[in-house]
């Protein structure tokens, strides 16, 4: 049962993470010729408000602590080891998951001009990829996203709305910050098991999303059955 659970829950973390847009945004080319190119340092041109509020991905590491709890409780610890590439006019950032339930999963960013954009999540592509956080960080600005996400024989259909709310004080114990609260709310359905979603993210400046909180509800019967995943940004060991 829990190797049947934990893909699921895995692939709802990383997506609710994300926020989403209605936009006609090119298919990142995986094949790029000038993919092979490594970044040292990213363009200014691409540091704009969304890059620094996603963070300093160029940085090699960043850990979490990631507590579930409801039906199948557990607690474990993750590093997301970043690799940073040029391709094209965009610098793109793929992290690898190391340890924890997500061990060996990968996820795939893009910087642009117009935000930071995603483009695949736990080893998964999306038909087209969207904005995660706009250059340009507003209070009360608001976008949605509906998608379809083929995994491993399984289908996941998004659909959901998401909110920068504005700055919050969040503390973790990485330590305290004044972060962007970022809240989506929506539904998510895995070969037509339909789950509500509410995820409410802090990104602070120059280091990324240092909390997420995510809860998921499914309607079993007369009953909701729920389910809370947290993580939060810790100290490198």
């Amino acid at each position: 049962m829990r190797k049947a659970w934990l893909p699921t829950i895995s692939l709802l973390v990383l997506v609710a993470l994300v926020g989403c847009q209605k936009s006609e945004a090119p298919k990142a080319d995986s094949t790029d010729a000038k993919a092979d190119q490594v970044v040292t340092e990213i363009p200014s041109e691409l540091l704009n408000e969304g890059a620094r509020v996603f963070g300093a991905p160029w940085k090699t590491e960043q850990h979490y602590k990631m507590t579930i709890t409801g039906p199948q409780s557990q607690t474990a610890f993750l590093v997301r080891r970043a690799e940073v590439k040029k391709v094209g006019d965009a610098v793109r950032v793929v992290f690898t998951n190391i340890g924890g339930p997500l061990h060996g999963n990968t996820d795939t960013y893009e910087l642009r001009p117009d935000g930071v954009w995603a483009i695949g999540l736990n080893n998964a592509e999306f038909s087209q990829a969207f904005i995660t956080l706009p250059a340009e960080m507003k209070p009360g600005y608001t976008w949605t996203y509906k998608a379809t996400i083929q995994q491993g024989g399984s289908e996941t259909i998004l659909d959901v709305k998401a909110e920068i709310v504005g700055k919050a004080d969040v503390t973790v114990p990485l330590g305290t910050f004044k972060a962007w609260k970022v809240v989506t709310t929506g539904s998510s359905t895995i070969n037509g098991m339909t789950q509500t979603l509410k995820d409410v993210i802090y990104y602070a400046e120059g280091v990324g999303m240092v909390k997420d909180e995510m809860t998921l509800a499914q309607q079993q019967g007369s009953n909701s059955v729920g389910t809370t995943i947290t993580m939060e940004a810790v100290p490198a060991p």
